[in-house]
């Protein structure tokens, strides 16, 4: 198994199985007055997408080996690797006073650059590579958990959903490393089993897809 690290920019932060879009844009900036305006803010997780390379998380479609489509890292020592991720887009207008915000998240598995070499086409690759769409899933829940418990107004909307975004990020990443730290990417039964269970309690406690 291998661990993967896309490339970071600026407002698409990209790290390992994780990639969190912030779409700032479309909110207008508000001055003088209307500076006090309050903001309401509405999350919620993307069921569907017309895309064909993306799988979005569903715990009744679990992977499998023919999902990795992308071209194998010859040079990697791994044998397989998953890239997968929350997109999470921002959308926002005013409504009589109020600035509405809809704030959206795809946690989904890319085919096109997941990849698996034919010796890591088994039960036990899979299996690992399995457990890192779970973990970008369950960090996505803990995110929309997060955003809807946080009070915004005109001023403070765009920092706080951008350290939200920053935060959760970086415990992905930091939760990923662990996973194939602790399991030698997943080539340690004993600890992928543990792995394998808090996983599976995690994902039973929290259902945001």
């Amino acid at each position: 198994m291998s661990c993967f690290y896309p490339p970071v920019s600026p407002l698409r932060i990209m790290i390992m199985r994780a990639i969190v879009t912030l779409l700032l844009g479309s909110l207008p900036q508000l001055a003088g007055a209307q500076k006090a305006m309050p903001a309401q803010v509405s999350v919620s997780v993307v069921k569907a997408t017309d895309d064909d390379n993306l799988i979005l998380y569903r715990q009744d479609r679990p992977l499998k080996s023919g999902d990795f489509k992308g071209r194998s890292d010859k040079a990697s020592p791994g044998v397989g690797t998953t890239y997968s991720g929350i997109l999470m887009t921002i959308e926002g207008n005013e409504e009589r006073g109020v600035m509405k915000v809809a704030v959206t998240l795809t946690i989904y598995f890319d085919k096109s650059r997941s990849w698996m070499k034919k010796e890591g086409r088994n039960a036990t690759v899979l299996a690992h590579e399995q457990l890192h769409f779970d973990l970008t899933t369950i960090k996505a829940c803990d995110l929309v958990r997060a955003i809807a418990a946080e009070h915004y107004d005109i001023d403070n909307v765009k920092p706080r959903l951008r350290a939200l975004q920053q935060q959760y990020t970086q415990a992905l990443g930091e939760l990923q490393q662990a996973y194939d730290r602790e399991t030698r990417h997943g080539t340690l039964p004993e600890e992928q089993e543990q792995w394998a269970q808090r996983v599976a309690r995690d994902l039973a406690a929290d259902s945001c897809w």
